[in-house]
């Protein structure tokens, strides 16, 4: 269902040309695109609501070496995330809190 959802998001806002979706385990997904030099400005996860890796995912290298210079990663989670609890060569630029939903953005420097 929620593949469904972004799919109907995306040709809402008319980007469906302009963006893949992948239903996959995200490092699965990161070391393919590593190995295949894939790079991508903007990176969207949003794992299951108390995703328990969400930290190895935030610290991940290979997520930090498949995003451009200047890209971003942008992702939902439970817990907080604070500084240390990401790559370091990220940069929080934003964090919202919606009750229980989390978002945080980050910058590739």
């Amino acid at each position: 269902y929620s593949i469904n959802l972004i799919y109907e998001n995306l040709k809402k806002t008319g980007f469906e040309n302009r963006a893949k979706v992948y239903k996959t385990d995200v490092f699965s997904y990161f070391s393919k695109a590593l190995k295949e030099g894939i790079k991508y400005h903007i990176v969207i996860a949003d794992p299951p609501f108390k995703y328990e890796d969400i930290y190895k995912l935030c610290k991940s290298d290979t997520l930090y070496n498949i995003i451009e210079d200047g890209g971003y990663f942008i992702t939902e989670h439970f817990p907080e995330i604070k500084e240390g609890s990401y790559h370091s060569r990220f940069e929080l630029v934003k964090f919202r809190s919606f009750g229980g939903n989390k978002i945080s953005i980050f910058r590739k420097v």
